[in-house]
């Protein structure tokens, strides 16, 4: 069998790669865990205005339970789920959105909101307008992010 030679008609790009050349590996699109997905979307629900304390009128669902607030009392929207029966989301994601109920949960357990694992202090950073910093405290927007996930 003949060999290509560099005096060959062949150009480079016709030539194929030894099947055993060592190629790049193809990384799949991340999709944050937080992303809103499509079919997810608000949850429409009656609400109503109430006393919330002695001076203070507030909103409320009609029939809010204790998860539609979080420690702060902060009334959150209702959004629809979609999910693997392991619990993860499924769906296309939406550019630039986010499901409420999903950054939420990873605020406040201070979850990474890529991958959704615990956030250790010590190895998190903070991506851009990520938040706003102050003399003594940073007030995040996002949950802080584990430079692993970062890196994808």
């Amino acid at each position: 069998m003949l060999s290509p030679t560099p005096d060959s008609d062949l150009s480079a790009s016709a030539r194929l790669p030894h099947p055993h050349a060592r190629q790049t590996p193809h990384r799949l699109p991340v999709i944050p865990y937080i992303a809103l997905r499509s079919g997810e979307g608000p949850v429409t629900h009656e609400l109503k205005l109430e006393l919330r304390s002695t001076d203070t009128w507030g909103l409320a669902y009609a029939d809010e339970t204790p998860d539609d607030r979080d420690t702060h009392d902060v009334l959150w929207r209702r959004y629809h789920h979609n999910r693997y029966h392991t619990g993860r989301p499924t769906g296309a994601p939406l550019p630039g959105q986010q499901h409420p109920d999903r950054l939420r949960e990873t605020m406040s357990l201070l979850h990474c909101a890529v991958c959704n694992h615990p956030a250790d202090r010590s190895d998190a950073i903070s991506l851009p307008d990520q938040g706003i910093s102050t003399a003594k405290h940073t007030h995040l927007r996002r949950p802080p992010t584990p430079e692993e996930a970062a890196l994808f």
